[in-house]
Parts: structure tokens; sequence; C-alpha cells
């Protein structure tokens, strides 16, 4: 029995020796020399040599025209390689975010620097229309890492875990061609007349905002006067100056549809109102208002309380107004956007109320 145990002992002794021993040696293959052998077989050289380096990509983005009414851009799309580490006659890129292009870079000069360009292409810009004369938008450029190729001898290979990233320092988006001052003049640019960016790894993100002041002039700013002038009204008493209220209301309807109509060429592609139609909507709704309870007052004659149907219009108009931006307008949820939206119906009931107040004074100064 104890020659048994003891035999049993040195097998075990033996068998964990072994295990042990073969362990240390795979470990220091990391797999065996059969795998090994058909690995570096089966591996060409070229994708060895891209798994452990890497390499940088300059993108320079050209814009030629921005087409905000259907959200494209007219770009061509430049790349530049400085170090790549393969001996190709040319590479292959694809890049997507607002369309999808291949790219063929051409070696130069037996050098490992590459270049490339796309022809006048239309890409696609992701926005807001809805904020328009704030609306910003913003166009994706995304180097797929999966489809690279590179040439050599006539012959296509594909590139396998390529490491590579696209240069902060030395890329650029710009406005280029026919239209450059006229592009300048309506999107932000940088002091070296670029437009911003944000960059990833293989993503380049360009920002396009709107300049908002010569917009602002030529289309919020007269609709605001309205609103006054509509608010202002309330100043003519309804009883006694009827004609002249309905005058002003009757101005404001035909001034409303046919500003609406001649904005449409600078308004955006959008799936609700934009902020001017948003305020021109609700403009005629208040100015109907206005005159129904114009017309209504001399009827009812009620000396009691002569600026009842006057506060009840305003009070009225104020919940039309914030019932039509809730169901039509809540994706704007930037500061400026919103101060220009409530603008309107601020003076127009500031100068309302002031109105009638002026009004109860004069009545109450003048001679029974």
């Amino acid at each position: 029995m104890i020659a048994l145990k003891r035999v049993n002992f040195l097998s075990f002794l033996f068998v964990f020796v072994i295990g042990v021993t073969l362990n240390f040696l795979l470990a220091s293959a990391n797999f065996c020399p059969m795998k090994q052998f058909v690995y570096e077989d089966a591996l060409p050289a070229f994708n060895k040599q891209i798994i452990s380096d890497s390499f940088e990509i300059r993108l320079e983005i050209n814009v030629f025209d921005v087409y905000h009414s259907s959200k494209h851009a007219v770009v061509e799309i430049c790349l530049r390689i400085a170090n790549f580490p393969l001996n190709a006659t040319g590479v292959e890129f694809f890049i997507e975010g607002g369309g999808s292009i291949k790219i063929s870079c051409e070696r130069v000069n037996d050098t490992s620097f590459y270049k490339g360009e796309s022809a006048h292409i239309l890409w696609k810009i992701y926005g807001i229309g809805e904020a328009y004369p704030f609306d910003s938008y913003i166009m994706k450029f995304i180097i797929r890492r999966d489809q690279i190729w590179y040439i050599k001898e006539n012959e296509r290979y594909k590139l396998e875990n390529v490491n590579f990233s696209i240069s902060q320092a030395r890329s650029h988006v710009r406005f280029m061609g026919l239209y450059t001052e006229y592009l300048e003049g309506m999107w932000t640019t940088d002091e070296n007349y670029e437009l911003p960016t944000k960059y990833r790894s293989n993503e380049l993100i360009v920002t396009l905002e709107r300049k908002s002041e010569t917009p602002f002039l030529q289309i919020i700013f007269p609709i605001i006067l309205c609103y006054v002038f509509l608010g202002v009204s309330l100043f003519l008493d309804a009883e006694s100056k009827l004609t002249e209220r309905l005058a002003i209301y009757i101005a404001l309807f035909v001034f409303t549809p046919s500003f609406l109509l001649a904005i449409q060429d600078f308004l955006p592609l959008r799936s609700s109102l934009s902020i001017p139609e948003f305020l021109l909507t609700n403009l005629i709704i208040s100015t109907a208002l206005f005159g129904i309870f114009s017309i209504i007052h001399p009827i009812l004659k009620d000396k009691r309380h002569p600026y009842l149907l006057d506060v009840s219009a305003l009070i009225i108009a104020i919940f039309s107004y914030v019932s039509l931006y809730l169901t039509f307008f809540r994706t704007i949820l930037k500061l400026l956007p919103l101060i220009v939206m409530f603008a309107p119906l601020c003076f127009c009931c500031l100068a309302g109320f002031l109105s009638i107040i002026m009004r109860m004074k004069m009545g109450k100064r003048a001679p029974n």
C-alpha cells in the first residue's frame, strides 16, 4: 500500500513538472512554432509594418458654397500624408459623414509623401433651420479605418489595424472660390478666415454658424416694429376712434402675408416654422383678436369697464403666443433665439398696457 502511494505521488509529480515546463515554453514563444510559421507566411510584409507604425493625415476642406435651402455644401476634400510607413505607389481612403467618397492619394517623387483630392461634391450639413437667423450647422468628415487600401505593382491590398490620426495643427477648413467674400460675410470664421473645427482620431467636425446681425435687421426688426404698432393701437379709443384702429389692423393684415412670402427665399430647409414665420403667424392671430375686440367694444357700450376688452385682448394674445410656441416651436433651446422670439410679445404688451394707462389718465383729466 505504501509502495502504491509512492508510485501515485511520483506520477503526479512527473505530470506536474512536464506541465509547468510546457507552459513556460509556450509563454516564451507566445504561440506554437507551427502557428508562427503559418502566420508569417500568410501575413504580407506591408500589413505587418502598418500594425506597428502610425501616420498622420492632413485634411484640408475647401467650401465653395453653402445651400441652406437644401442643407448641402459644395466642398473639395484634400488629403496630405507626410509619413506614410509603407513603400506603396498609392493609397485609397473612404470618407463618410455627409456623403461617401473614395479619394486616391498618389506618391510624390518616390518619397513617403502622398496627396490626393476629390472633385467638387455635395456634402450634407446638419442643423436646425427653424432657428433662423440664429441657426448653425455641422459638417462631418469621417475617414473609415476599415476601408484603407494601398497599391503596389498594380495590385490592391487592404490594410488592417491601421493606426492614424488627423493633424489638428495642419488641417483646416476654408471658403474658396468666387463666393468667398459672400460666404465669409454670412458665416462665422476665425482670425485666419478658417471655420471652427473639432477633431477626433479619425473624424473632423466643422461648424457653420450664421452671422445674425444682418438678417436680424432685415427681417426680425420690422416684425418687432409691427408688434409695437399693434400695442400702440390700444391708445385709440375703440368707440370714438374705431375707424383709425381698424385701418391699422387692415394695414397689418396686408403687410404680414406679403412679408411672409417675400422672405421665403432667405429661409433654410426646415420641418416646422422658423422664427420669422412663427412671429408673423402670431402677428396675424393677434391682429385678428385686437380687431374683433375693437368691433365688439362699441356694441357692448360698457361704461363701467371701458378698458376691459382691450386688456382681455392683450391677455388672450399672450396665451395664443405661448400656445403657438409650445405647439410648433419647442426645438429652440438656445438663450438668444428664445429672447428674440418673446421680445415682440413683450414690446406689444408693454406698448399696449402703457397705452391703456395713458388713456385712463387722459379720461380722468377730461371734463365731465
